[in-house]
Parts: C-alpha cells; sequence; structure tokens
C-alpha cells in the first residue's frame, strides 16, 4: 500500500531514501497492527471449591439475599433440593442453604414471577412431570413449592420468558421422554395456567429464547437429541408455530442464543457431546438459520454458556466438558467465527457451567457444578484476563 503511493516519484535520486522510510514504516507499523487486531486471552484461578449436596445438575447465579453480592444456585437431584451458595466480596461463597425442590429436579431459572422484587425459581421435576415454583423470600432461602404439570414427560429444560407480553413471566419446557415443549402462561401473583404442549421430534433436550424475526413476540430454540435445532415462531397470546428444523450435528445437548456477528439477526450456538464440537448457525431474515460451522470444543460438551471474557465487545462461549473436570472457551471473532479451544482446569466434575461476575472486576467469571458420584462441588474460577 505505501509503496503504490509513492510509485509515481520521478526523481531516481529519491527512490532509495522512499524506500528506507516505507521499509521503516512498515517494520513499526505490521507488529502494532497484529497486536491490535489479536483477541485478548484469558485465564482462570481456582478461586474456591465448595460443597453443592449429591448430583449438582444445573447451576445459575443471581442476587438472591438483597446484599448485591451475586449468589449461586445449583440444582441437586440427588437431594431433590436447590442449594443456594450466598456470595461475598471477592468471589468467596459462604455455606449453602438448602430449599426442597420436588422430585429429581433437573434445571432451573430465576425470574422475579410475582413481581415482589425479589428472586424466584422455577425448577423442573423429571420424577413428577412437574415443574416448581420456589418463591423468594429475599434472605437466600425459598418458600415451600408450589407443582404445576408440563404437558409432557420426562421434563429436562426449563425457560422463562413473557411470551404473550402481558407482563408476567412465563414458562416453557423440554418435555425429553414426550417429545414435546409444554408452555405455561404466567398470571398475577406468580400463578400458571394449565400447560399446552406443542410436538417435537427427537428428545428435546434444552432450550432458549430469543426474538428471532423482529417480530416483537419471543420464539423459542430448542435443542433435539436427533442432532438438530427446532426452531418454534412464537405467536399472538403466547402460541407458537409448527417448529422448523435444522442441522446442527450429531446430537445437541445445549443451546444458546446471541447476535455473535453484529447484523441484528439472533444466532444460535450448540453443544454435541457426540462430535465433540460446538456448532453455531448464524440467523438471517425471517428467523430462518444457516448451515451450521463447527468448532472443535472438548471431550464431551454438554454445557454451553456465553459471556465476554476477554473485554472486546464480542461474546465468547464457555463450554463445560463433562467427565474430563475441565471447561473449554471459544474465543469470539469477527463476522460471528470463533477461535481455536483454550482448555481449563475446573477442580470438579462437571455437569454444567455458569458465567458472571462473582468478584465485582466486571470481568465475567465461570462457575462449574459437577460430582464425583458421592460428593458435589462447585468450583469458582476467576477470569484474569492477560
Amino acid at each position: 500500500m505505501f509503496s503504490d503511493s509513492h510509485s509515481s516519484t520521478s526523481h531516481s535520486s529519491t527512490r532509495p531514501r522512499t524506500a528506507a522510510r516505507i521499509a521503516l514504516v512498515g517494520a513499526l507499523a505490521l507488529p502494532w497492527l497484529a497486536v491490535s487486531t489479536a483477541p485478548a486471552q484469558t485465564s482462570f484461578i481456582n478461586a474456591s471449591l465448595n460443597n453443592a449436596g449429591q448430583k449438582p445438575r444445573a447451576i445459575v447465579t443471581g442476587n438472591f439475599n438483597g446484599d448485591n453480592n451475586r449468589d449461586v444456585v445449583v440444582v441437586d437431584s440427588g437431594a431433590g433440593t436447590v442449594a443456594m451458595l450466598p456470595g461475598a466480596a471477592g468471589g468467596v461463597f459462604g455455606p449453602p442453604k438448602n430449599s426442597a425442590a420436588g422430585s429429581d429436579p433437573k434445571s432451573t431459572a430465576t425470574a422475579d414471577f410475582d413481581r415482589d422484587g425479589k428472586s424466584d425459581l422455577a425448577v423442573v421435576n423429571r420424577g413428577s412431570n412437574k415443574v416448581s415454583l420456589l418463591r423468594g423470600n429475599g434472605d437466600g432461602s425459598f418458600g415451600a413449592t408450589t407443582g404445576y404439570t408440563t404437558a409432557g414427560d420426562g421434563p429436562k429444560a426449563v425457560v422463562a420468558g413473557d411470551f404473550d407480553r402481558d407482563g408476567e413471566r412465563d414458562l416453557a419446557v423440554a418435555n425429553q421422554l414426550s417429545d414435546s415443549v409444554g408452555v405455561l402462561l404466567g398470571r398475577a401473583g406468580g400463578t400458571f395456567g394449565a400447560a399446552y404442549a406443542y410436538a417435537l421430534p427427537n428428545s428435546p433436550t434444552s432450550l432458549a429464547k430469543g426474538d428471532f424475526n423482529g417480530d416483537g413476540d419471543p420464539d423459542l430454540a430448542v435443542a433435539l437429541m436427533s442432532g438438530k435445532v427446532a426452531v418454534l415462531l412464537g405467536g399472538v397470546g403466547g402460541t407458537f408455530g409448527l417448529p422448523t428444523k435444522y442441522a446442527a450435528g450429531s446430537t445437541v445437548e445445549s443451546v444458546t442464543v446471541d447476535d455473535f456477528n453484529s447484523d441484528s439477526d439472533p444466532d444460535l450456538a450448540l453443544a454435541d457431546p457426540i462430535s465433540q464440537n460446538v456448532h453455531v448457525l448464524l440467523g438471517g431474515p425471517g428467523g430462518s438459520f444457516g448451515s451450521a460451522t463447527s468448532y472443535p470444543a472438548g471431550r464431551t460438551p454438554v454445557s454451553l454458556k456465553k459471556g465476554d471474557l476477554n473485554g472486546d465487545g464480542r461474546n465468547d462461549l464457555v463450554v463445560g466438558n463433562r467427565g474430563t473436570a475441565k471447561f473449554s472457551v471459544l474465543l469470539g471473532l469477527a463476522d460471528g467465527k470463533f477461535g481455536a479451544l483454550s482448555e481449563h482446569a475446573a477442580g470438579n466434575e462437571v455437569e454444567d457451567v455458569e458465567v458472571g461476575d462473582v468478584d465485582g472486576d466486571s470481568d465475567p467469571d465461570v462457575m462449574v457444578a459437577g460430582d464425583d458420584g458421592v460428593n458435589g462441588k462447585v468450583s469458582v474460577m476467576l477470569n484474569k484476563r492477560i
């Protein structure tokens, strides 16, 4: 580029000096360009290892005791409880407070369902085919559960959203054993109406919400064991249309939504434990999605969360690798692409991961929940970007 700009010089005596200047500018400029375009890297330190029941199967963060420190809630399928670990300054957590959560709880969503200013939990119970509402007391404890049927069998995952746009939080549940998604519309006071089901093939395992077609109605993306993702576009009154399926790998167990390429169309990322990849489908007009692009994601990726770990303004992906005591990170690049994975020791076996700033330094940290077959643990991995 520089040589072209000077190629019209007609005085031959000046050419060597010009070439020397070009060489000097190039030597200075090229390393600077390389540094400015390379993504910042991340590193993690294991700040603590916390007890978390018997069989942790899901983990979420939030402020459950009102002290402005981020807390952690772990769903314990072995004990039928949720364990709330209160956060403190510096990413430290206190001993867990346990609350009953129903039969064989598998997943949870947090929101203020009754609009009293306190965070509540919705927990799916695989053992009873119900979703249990646990009202937060504001001190880190929860009241007695209220159960609602999910209009299906074997519920595996739950997501909260205002699907009918009436100001009340609703729920959508992946019913794995009956191949359906159950939708429960919220009512005033944090109660729910009867669930109605939408048929889906091939065992739904996970679901996420987003407005894929830009009409203001929340839509659903549902991961299927068949290696596909089903997209259900939302309509008036919290209804959903027929599913449109997209190929996404061998089998998928976790899905997350984000605008990875910054084109205002939401995209999808899915964890595939069989092919050991993360598959990314970029969104297009009208709620459509393109072909999957696959990225190696370590051994047995089963859990997938997002967050801007390196502070470059793009969300990255955090992958929980079951059976490895590791989690993997895929840094987001331009145009919705991702870099090579980096693997990080987790301190305990991995069943689910969560991303959130628990030490107050504005950099998202990683929490890892899992068990060794006897005891459940949560590792807190503080993000110390390089």
